[in-house]
């Protein structure tokens, strides 16, 4: 997550914010896309990214979220090539993207997507411990942007670590 989020920021702003975001967040050293690091450490670089930018951290987060949604879909394009629509993606999520994560952070603690489909749309569990609610927003934004339909999201939380996000077809 680390790398993907520092191509973000490179991509969105620049090498220097990052620098300035690592310093600031006291992390030094070199990440990769295969190592695990401590919470904080991903919490600290985000308090700092929002500070060094002036953004938002829902803001930020909704972002990243929308940013690795893009990424999946150039990384994986087998996984969606059969995705007819968004509810499609996010039915699929547990059996068929994240064995595909796991390939390459087995160790990773992913969220947990528990999709029920309603008749006028889809209702979605997302928890995680760790990575706040706005990151399964910006997934469910791209991705509904890539295959459509257009939906209106309304969202519950539903402690202690989820959020239900109510996925409409809007007219």
């Amino acid at each position: 997550m680390f790398t993907e989020l520092t191509e973000m920021l490179e991509e969105r702003h620049s090498f220097d914010l990052v620098d300035r975001v690592q310093a600031r967040a006291g992390l030094d050293g070199a990440w990769t896309a295969v190592g695990t690091y401590p919470d904080d450490a991903f919490y600290r670089y985000v308090v700092a990214a929002c500070k060094e930018t002036d953004e938002p951290p829902d803001r930020l987060i909704h972002a990243f979220g929308a940013h690795m949604a893009n990424r999946f879909l150039h990384r994986f394009p087998e996984v969606f090539a059969d995705v007819a629509e968004g509810f499609d993606v996010f039915e699929r999520l547990e059996t068929r993207v994240h064995p595909e994560l796991a390939k390459l952070w087995p160790d990773a603690r992913m969220p947990r997507f528990s999709p029920t489909r309603t008749p006028d749309g889809l209702d979605l569990l997302y928890v995680s411990e760790r990575i706040p609610a706005g990151f399964a927003l910006g997934l469910i934004d791209a991705m509904f942007l890539a295959f459509g339909p257009p939906v209106i999201v309304t969202r519950t939380p539903s402690p202690p670590n989820g959020m239900l996000f109510h996925i409409r077809r809007s007219a």
